[in-house]
């Protein structure tokens, strides 16, 4: 009996609280068919109702006016897509990279942002700069671009970036401490997007990437300077949110 109880009490609590969690508002239906939503100042049976509407604004109606009142939750009016929208974005991605090179560990991480600008054309063009982590903590500095295939909520696109990685630490290995001094990358990739809205979407990424890394050190014994290239080829895979 206790635990049949502590179970009615527990549903009713999480009921209780998602009900609390809902924002709601008042609804005024009218006999000509229009829906009034606001918050209800003043109401007096059978003579009139009084509501205040978004924006500050107070309507008053008659009873033989009104069809119906209720209280409901909020309405949310949403933007219809619009694949020709143009204008500036944001892109946050997240990215692992997979593959060979003797130094490095065998999965990678890097964190960007990207911002830029999309045309009607469904070209986005921009600048990129994060954190990367292939072996040693790296700033990238990179420039993008991406075409979306389709006129459509969800598409495939195609693009590429690259640019250079300027180091934040040296590294020792094999006794040697190296001084590393920077490199590039390339990184084409395919995908495809998915559009909530004119404002935000979901990436998905997935190509091939390229990274060197320069570095060199003074060898005391031969009285020299060894400079070193480390190359790393990987499959890189992404996910990233877009919003403007």
């Amino acid at each position: 009996m206790q635990v049949k109880s502590l179970v009615i009490f527990i549903l009713s609590s999480l009921l209780a609280l998602n009900v609390f969690a809902q924002k709601l508002e008042d609804v005024v239906y009218l006999n000509n068919g229009s829906i009034i939503r606001g918050r209800i100042l003043e109401m007096i049976p059978n003579e009139y109702v009084k509501i205040e509407i978004a924006g500050g604004s107070v309507l008053v109606y008659k009873a033989d006016e009104i069809l119906k009142m209720s209280k409901e939750e909020v309405y949310k009016s949403s933007k219809p897509y619009d694949p020709k929208t143009k204008g500036f974005f944001t892109q946050s991605t997240v990215g692992f990279s997979v593959g060979d090179g003797y130094y490095y560990n065998p999965m990678s991480v890097s964190l960007n942002v990207n911002s830029g600008y999309k045309w009607k054309n469904r070209i986005h063009a921009g600048l990129s700069s994060g954190f990367d982590f292939l072996y040693i903590p790296s700033i990238p500095l990179m420039a993008t671009v991406k075409w979306d295939i389709f006129d459509s909520r969800v598409s495939p696109y195609i693009g590429v970036f690259g640019g250079f990685l300027l180091p934040l630490d040296g590294k020792t290995v094999e006794k040697w401490q190296y001084n590393y001094t920077g490199g590039y990358l390339i990184n084409p990739i395919i995908g495809f997007r998915n559009y909530f809205n004119n404002n935000t979407a979901l990436d998905f990424g997935f190509g091939f990437r390229r990274a060197e890394l320069y570095s060199n050190r003074y060898d005391e014994y031969y009285k020299v300077t060894v400079e070193r290239t480390e190359v790393a080829n990987r499959i890189y895979f992404s996910v990233g949110f877009i919003f403007k």
